[in-house]
């Protein structure tokens, strides 16, 4: 939403019409301006209890309970977004990305042809995936508890990278990977491919 648009549902906010009730829906709170906030009230909609959102899932895909609590898990406990995980095919994009980060650090491919294949996905979507394997590499890596990986469908990746990366080095590609997804989200219109090429090279540093 730009300021235009942001400044019309404020007068709307302010002045809504007769008998009229306006409900807001976001994901992303803190994207949502402080005036536009301050004239609503808040209620939380918290996600269900796992077992209970497994079982949804898997009988609107017509699947397992394991696989669809996997779906939960890479979702981070979302039924609705695993479910559209599975209906838009993100999953496939998900694998996509996954060998790519998996031929750069085994040197098959460069940082920059990865780049290059990835430039007109989803970037947001990538990045958060992305932002979400560097938290379990850095929970693993600080515990040596392998249970704090929430990510099983890319396990022993995650495992290998958290074995040979410095504390130091995670830590910087996630700030960065945090840094560009904020401005994907601002809609600052970054270069695409120049992004991800700043991304996977410092993701390719974690190998040596």
């Amino acid at each position: 939403m730009n300021v235009a648009a942001a400044n019309a549902l404020l007068k709307s906010l302010e002045e809504p019409g007769r008998e009229t009730v306006l409900l807001l829906v976001t994901h992303r709170l803190g994207q949502v301006m402080p005036t536009i906030r301050s004239r609503c009230q808040r209620i939380d909609c918290h996600p269900p209890a796992p077992e209970e959102a497994a079982a949804w899932l898997a009988q609107r895909l017509e699947i397992e309970q394991a696989e669809a609590s996997q779906l939960l898990g890479i979702s981070l406990g979302s039924p609705i977004r695993a479910l559209e995980y599975v209906q838009q095919d993100l999953m496939a994009l998900r694998r996509k990305l996954v060998t790519g980060l998996a031929d750069i650090l085994k040197q098959r491919r460069s940082a920059l042809d990865v780049a290059q294949q990835l430039a007109k996905e989803d970037l947001e979507l990538l990045l958060g995936w992305l932002y979400g394997w560097l938290l379990d590499i850095v929970r693993i890596g600080a515990t040596g508890d392998e249970s704090y990986l929430r990510h099983a469908d890319v396990r022993n990746m995650l495992l290998a990278v958290a074995r040979r990366a410095s504390p130091q080095t995670l830590y910087a590609l996630a700030d960065l990977v945090h840094e560009e997804r904020l401005n994907l989200m601002q809609r600052l219109n970054p270069n695409r491919q120049l992004l991800l090429e700043r991304v996977l090279l410092k993701w390719s540093a974690l190998a040596r």
